[in-house]
């Protein structure tokens, strides 16, 4: 094993994509998926399809597989979008993401020692990095096929580091953002930007948090509702409300539900910041804008519901002024969710 093994790191972005995923779990894990998937591709006559890339991980097996000496591995083959699960392969959509990528020369020559020594060497280099940090999605090995034969382009999930200059300049950035950023309410023009971006953004969602929990049904059938039609709806209706922030021209957030002006309450249906525009304020100034609409629509209150799973839903609700007020076991399609308020006003709030 010498340095000629490996190249040099560099950092990009693997764009979303739709993605054929068939996992296998036996002594030779790596040969058995990635056959099956090319018995798939030819079956779906995708053989030969132009541009398709082919990524792999290990996987994990249950403990009575691993004392049979079996090991897991799952293969990736990008597909057109028009294709469908079948045979045991599953096609989901993948949200992409930033890597640290680094090539491994004739990586199956001695691949217990080659390949686990490029990735202790793209650990220490993120590691050591000023600008990137470890990030949570997915781990991969890219299989190319180059003039000297296959190689491997091993990729780990980073994310760019905040700029280090105490925690005054972190804390300066959401204010930055609301001077830049227009808050505004939804037109009628803005239907296929906004379903665009909230499609995006659910489907980065589900791949990234919500994949291991949430039905995969539920998941598709949920999208038609970020349709433009459907979100139309809440478009200049008197009983419903859609806001979106732009920052430059561009649509990065946008945040509907309904109003209930005979009861004071409003229901904020769905909130949705695109991924590079998040940390800098966005949901909170759509949510305050929110707020004032509705308190001049007569209501007392705003209420939100997230799953409990959701970490991040749950911290960004409560930094945003909302207290958890109900928690619902096993709820909508057997998921636990719990119901957040913000008092509109606050002298009424109840602790």
């Amino acid at each position: 094993m010498t340095k000629d093994h490996y190249g040099r790191v560099r950092v990009k972005t693997l764009e979303p994509m739709r993605i054929a995923c068939y996992r296998a779990a036996s002594a030779t894990p790596e040969m058995d998926s990635i056959g099956c998937m090319r018995e798939w591709l030819a079956k779906q006559k995708l053989g030969a399809t132009s541009g398709a890339r082919t990524f792999g991980f290990d996987a994990d097996v249950t403990p009575e597989q691993q004392k049979r000496g079996m090991r897991g591995y799952e293969v990736w083959v990008s597909v057109p979008e028009s294709v469908r699960s079948s045979g045991g392969v599953t096609v989901k959509d993948f949200a992409g993401g930033l890597y640290a990528v680094m090539k491994i020369n004739d990586p199956f020559k001695n691949p217990f020692e080659v390949i686990p020594a490029g990735w202790n060497r793209l650990v220490g280099w993120v590691k050591t990095s000023d600008k990137y940090g470890f990030g949570k999605h997915q781990c991969l090995e890219e299989h190319v096929e180059g003039e000297g034969g296959t190689y491997l382009d091993i990729h780990l999930p980073v994310v760019k580091k905040k700029m280090r200059r105490g925690f005054q300049a972190a804390k300066s950035i959401p204010r930055q953002a609301a001077v830049d950023m227009l808050i505004r309410d939804a037109r009628r023009d803005d239907t296929a930007n906004i379903s665009e971006l909230s499609v995006l953004i659910r489907k980065k969602s589900y791949q990234e948090m919500e994949g291991s929990f949430y039905p995969r049904e539920a998941f598709e059938g949920e999208l038609q509702l970020y349709s433009p039609e459907v979100l139309g709806k809440y478009i200049g209706s008197p009983d419903k409300f859609a806001k979106v922030a732009e920052d430059g021209g561009r649509i990065v957030g946008l945040a509907i539900g309904k109003l209930d002006r005979d009861m004071g309450v409003a229901d904020l249906g769905w909130i949705g910041v695109a991924p590079e525009n998040r940390h800098r304020g966005t949901a909170r100034s759509l949510i305050d804008a929110v707020c004032s609409d509705a308190k001049k629509a007569g209501c007392h209150k705003l209420i939100a519901y997230t799953m409990t799973r959701l970490d991040s839903a749950c911290a960004m609700y409560e930094r945003c002024g909302f207290v958890r007020e109900a928690m619902m076991k096993r709820h909508w399609i057997k998921i636990d969710f719990v119901m957040y308020s913000r008092w509109l006003d606050q002298s009424q709030a109840v602790s």
